[in-house]
């Protein structure tokens, strides 16, 4: 669960917190043009590089900001891949993040961001289960070509260790391997249509070591 990872990652979460400080004493007030108060509900499909099996599935997001051009937002997903055929059900896969970051208007309608954040990753098949917790680092470009069009570019570099558990026939979860360090770098791009002040749809299209993920999304602003 996404609670371990922070307290399984001590010095990640220090690290975290020191960054928090660091931001809070930043005084310099740079208003946005994009809303980084948001609420965003997410279907997502994708399809794995190395095995060419499908999935889709869910994501909710959201995002707050508070003192000067800091924010916060988390993110939950789960999805479904297709099984393989000696499984007897598919793979499940979930997914949490919380991030902390600044952002700051390069140039009018042009919002660069940073973010630093926790990552805490489960994936389960019906012989085995995979979880992983790190740290992500992510910086991108948010632009609005007019009132209506806004589109983000982003790239993400991730840090994850992962164990795996093998399923016994007794249905009981044996740790089968040691920790795998792994890093993952992550590159996207993704348009929203502002319908109204507060109401905003969208697509993006995601590349990562493991594959492409898309999704289509409906966000809510305050």
């Amino acid at each position: 669960m996404f609670v371990l990872s922070l307290s399984v990652k001590g010095f990640s979460m220090r690290f975290f917190v020191a960054i928090s400080l660091c931001l809070a004493t930043i005084n310099i007030v740079n208003a946005s043009p994009v809303s980084w108060d948001y609420v965003q509900l997410e279907y997502v499909a994708g399809e794995s590089e190395n095995s060419e099996l499908d999935m889709d599935g869910v994501a909710i997001e959201a995002s707050y900001s508070f003192m000067s051009n800091v924010f916060v937002s988390g993110q939950y997903e789960t999805a479904e891949f297709d099984k393989f055929k000696q499984e007897t059900s598919a793979s499940e896969y979930q997914q949490y993040q919380l991030n902390l970051g600044y952002y700051y208007e390069l140039f009018e309608d042009n919002v660069f961001y940073g973010t630093l954040g926790l990552i805490d990753v489960e994936y389960e098949k019906s012989s085995f289960s995979d979880s992983a917790d790190g740290m992500q680092a992510s910086i991108g470009l948010r632009s609005l070509f007019n009132k209506y069009i806004e589109v983000r570019f982003y790239y993400t570099y991730r840090d994850l260790e992962f164990d795996r558990f093998s399923n016994t026939a007794s249905n009981q979860w044996t740790y089968i391997s040691p920790n795998v360090h792994v890093d993952k770098n992550v590159t996207g791009i993704q348009g929203f249509f502002h319908l109204k002040n507060n109401l905003s749809i969208g697509a993006s299209l995601e590349e990562n070591d493991d594959g492409d993920r898309y999704a289509l999304s409906v966000r809510y602003n305050f």
